[in-house]
């Protein structure tokens, strides 16, 4: 049997072993990545060694690093945007789409190989007319712009009810059927992760599936395990978490491969009973085909996501766009915010704020009080940056009644910094540091409290 699963994750490929009970450790997946001057990855190679499967893909990309050409295997893929990132055209393996965008940037028009579908929005932006890879759907939200109902426009029959509590998350979804159930599931959350499902329409209300969350991140956002018809599946990710794989956890064979066209179009082979975790270690709707990010529904036929980004404009240009088409890059969090700048824990502490005041109502300007003063910096640490610290400080005396003399004060700091990873976070380690202003410590004060603003500046 298997005892463990070693990753090895790293910029230059991610190598996945299985450790058998004699403590024989085999290779059974290999992704390797190239990149450009930029970071962006140029090729990606996949190889199974136990089933004597690879592949060879390579990437290329505009000069707003929007994904423009990919080829995975054999099957040509091409992007084309205009200069907010709407879709103009898109060549998909043998599919050549082309795309019309109002001034909204809702599609107007999307002509298929001579088909032509025409999506349909409310007065908040929500699209009420969807075509996935399941059907064209009809769509109806909730005051909070949560979709409750779809309705197959080739069956009016065939509809899927959701419900949401009071956080926003589905805890229910109902598939009926000339008026008969087909199924009905209740979904359990530890904040906003999925961790179980429970069959609604069985007798004892048995469990689909608990889901184990990777200890390791300060805040979880990769799967580990699903356990499912008594048997635990083990997952296998890529960069940006996309589900790749799936092992048994007596042997450590493969049991599913998921390849995923760019923008999360997904095939599967080997067994293909239904696990919910897959692109971007989200979950899957198999009945609807679109992904559920808790906050949003993307729709990968498309490309981009079914509603506005919560936040306006303030988040993104491009209120509906998905990651900016950078999805070789970067992944999403909850449907609200690019992860590429959110890979520190305070990062996604900052992204967890921001989706309590979404789901607050609260959308604009995001100031740092607003943030409890969470300090983010908006790129990755590999490298040295200046940084400029402004503080101002309120000193009280050791002595009741009495204050400082020089009770507030105010100064900057300036100097540079290098984060080094730590295995449960990243650490700062400061290599200079110039201290002008106030010091409580030489006024001899007792206590002080501090609000500090931090201003950082990428070094090249």
């Amino acid at each position: 049997m298997v005892t463990s699963i070693e990753s090895s994750e790293a910029k230059a490929g991610d190598a996945l072993h299985a450790v058998n009970g004699a403590g024989k450790k085999v290779e059974v997946t290999r992704r390797g990545y190239a990149y450009d001057a930029l970071g962006r990855p140029t090729s990606r190679t996949q190889a199974y060694p136990q089933q004597s499967v690879s592949r060879d893909d390579s990437f290329d990309y505009n000069r707003r690093s929007e994904l423009t050409g990919a080829k995975l295997g054999e099957a040509p893929y091409a992007y084309a945007y205009d200069n907010i990132g709407n879709r103009i055209t898109a060549q998909e393996d043998a599919e050549h789409v082309t795309y019309a965008a109002n001034n909204l940037n809702q599609y107007t028009q999307i002509d298929t190989d001579g088909t032509a579908f025409v999506p349909e929005y409310d007065e908040d932006g929500n699209q009420t007319r969807v075509r996935t890879v399941t059907g064209i759907w009809k769509v109806q939200y909730n005051a909070q712009n949560r979709a409750t109902r779809y309705e197959s426009e080739a069956d009016s029959t065939h509809i899927i009810t959701c419900v949401y509590d009071t956080q926003g998350r589905r805890v229910e979804k109902k598939e009926e059927k000339e008026g008969a159930s087909i199924s009905h599931v209740r979904y359990v959350y530890r904040g906003y992760l999925q961790v179980a499902a429970y069959d609604l329409l069985a007798e004892g209300l048995p469990s689909l599936w608990q889901i184990i969350w990777d200890p390791t991140q300060e805040i979880a956002t990769r799967p580990l395990a699903i356990r499912k018809d008594g048997s635990f599946l083990t997952y296998g990710w890529d960069l940006t978490k996309n589900i790749c794989e799936t092992y048994t956890s007596d042997k450590g064979f493969l049991s599913e491969r998921y390849t995923y066209s760019p923008f999360g179009l997904v095939s599967i082979e080997g067994d293909t009973s239904y696990q919910p975790l897959q692109w971007s270690s989200e979950v899957y709707d198999a009945e609807l085909g679109l992904v559920y990010y808790n906050y949003r529904y993307y729709n990968p036929t498309d490309g981009r996501w079914m509603r506005r980004d919560p936040l306006g404009i303030q988040s993104c240009v491009n209120p509906y766009n998905v990651v900016e088409n950078k999805l070789t890059q970067t992944s999403d969090y909850l449907g609200l915010v690019p992860q590429s700048s959110l890979q520190t824990p305070d990062g996604i502490r900052v992204a967890l704020k921001i989706a309590e005041m979404a789901g607050s109502g609260i959308v604009g300007g995001v100031t740092a009080k607003m943030l409890g003063d969470e300090c983010v910096k908006p790129n990755t640490f590999s490298k040295p940056d200046t940084f400029e610290v402004e503080c101002t400080r309120k000193c009280k005396s050791k002595k009741e009644g009495k204050t400082c003399k020089d009770t507030k004060g105010k100064g900057k700091r300036k100097g540079s910094m290098v984060c080094r990873a730590g295995l449960l976070r990243n650490t700062w380690e400061f290599a200079e540091w110039v201290e002008k202003g106030h010091d409580c410590n030489a006024a001899k004060c007792d206590s002080c409290c501090e609000s500090v603003r931090i201003t950082y500046a990428s070094k090249p």
